[in-house]
């Protein structure tokens, strides 16, 4: 992540969300709030997920605590050469976005839906088509900006079996999320 050279506040100078491989908690906060949710979380190499970090992140400020993004705190991480390659990202986008939806059944956003979609998911999907489309024309089909239009849609696809999944499981008696996924 890299927000610039200044140290900002977030919810006040900064947006984003507090990444947990780059972040730094008080222990008090952590326990009082509860720790990172697993079932959010990566799965052993499986690509994936990554909302454990916006569900704790979303408890802290629910819980009143501030946190701060600070450039001067550097962290370098190895990355795996399979890491870098489409199919990771794919599957990363993918499997993001059904635990997103996971999350959303839980604490539904303040943004439009069609039928239990975000609707500017949707929005977003239908312009990459199109961004698509004319890029194959053009004979970019293959370009980084191809690319990440393309990941818009594998996005709104995980969304959709995220939330096919979430109503399946209501569906099933004695199936539930994590019980830490309710507080908040």
């Amino acid at each position: 992540m890299d927000a610039g050279n200044r140290t900002l506040e977030y919810g006040r100078d900064y947006d984003g969300v507090m990444m947990g491989g780059n972040a730094v908690v008080r222990a008090a906060a952590g326990r009082s709030v509860g720790w990172y949710d697993a079932a959010l979380g990566r799965v052993g190499m499986r690509a994936g997920s990554g909302c454990e970090d916006v569900d704790f992140f979303e408890r802290l400020l629910h819980a009143g605590y501030r946190g701060y993004y600070v450039p001067a705190l550097a962290i370098r991480h190895y990355i795996p050469p399979y890491r870098l390659t489409k199919r990771y990202h794919r599957e990363w986008c993918f499997r993001r976005s059904v635990a997103q939806a996971e999350l959303d059944g839980l604490r539904r956003q303040p943004v439009a839906y069609f039928l239990g979609i975000p609707r500017y998911m949707i929005g977003t999907a239908v312009r990459s088509i199109a961004a698509l489309a004319a890029a194959v024309v053009k004979g970019e089909g293959h370009s980084a900006a191809a690319f990440s239009r393309e990941l818009t849609l594998w996005e709104l696809m995980g969304f959709v079996t995220g939330t096919i999944k979430r109503r399946l499981r209501r569906q099933s008696p004695g199936t539930s999320l994590a019980p830490s996924l309710t507080r908040g």
